[in-house]
């Protein structure tokens, strides 16, 4: 996400190709002061933008068919993200995308409204079989991408499937902050040498989950 500087030198240079830059910069500023952010400014109706006198009717026309370009890569970016909505397409994924896992990572699938996929980042290590990470860095990391749900993944590093006691607790701590939030915790997920293991399937994880 942009801060108010990078949103303002990002419309600034945009607006710049179509228009001196004194004039730019002055209809960025009104543009930011009517809309109060880039984002907003993209959705305003056409009418709207022209009624802004450093922009006029031409730069409406290439503020919306940015948003219009805006729109069309979001939707094709969306259609290229798998969706993990149940417990056999987490498990696809992850045989298609082992990463490091075998070193003992620890990985956060974060999933949208939707159950697409929005990250697969790696947040902590299992050494000596025990997991390694902060639940609060976790739901942080998944505000920020604006995330519905997440999926824990880990490999033991001796190689067994069947998740410890110690995971377990660590992931019944990580699933209670995270509904405080509204946030859920989907499913934890342990790779083995010879498989892999869903907890909600083992009935180890409390509440409800939406991944069937």
């Amino acid at each position: 996400m942009l801060d108010e500087v990078e949103e303002r030198e990002t419309l600034l240079s945009v607006l710049a190709h179509v228009m001196p830059r004194r004039r730019a910069a002055a209809a960025t500023d009104a543009i930011l002061a009517e809309f109060g952010d880039f984002a907003a400014a993209l959705g305003a109706e056409h009418a709207e933008l022209s009624r802004i006198p450093q922009l006029r009717a031409a730069g409406a026309d290439l503020v919306k068919a940015i948003h219009s370009a805006a729109l069309h890569l979001g939707q094709e970016e969306a259609r290229a993200r798998p969706v993990l909505n149940s417990t056999e397409a987490a498990l696809a994924y992850l045989a298609t995308h082992r990463g490091d896992d075998g070193q003992g990572r620890v990985r956060l699938l974060f999933l949208d409204p939707s159950n697409r996929l929005i990250a697969d980042e790696t947040m902590g290590d299992c050494a000596g079989g025990e997991l390694r990470i902060e639940a609060g860095e976790i739901l942080r990391r998944a505000l920020r991408l604006q995330a519905r749900s997440f999926i824990l993944v880990h490999a033991d590093p001796q190689g067994g499937a069947m998740p410890r006691d110690s995971a377990i607790m660590k992931t019944h701590e990580v699933q209670d902050l995270a509904e405080t939030i509204g946030l859920m915790l989907q499913d934890h997920i342990v790779l083995g040498r010879d498989g892999a293991v869903s907890m909600r399937r083992l009935g180890l994880m409390r509440g409800l989950c939406r991944l069937g």
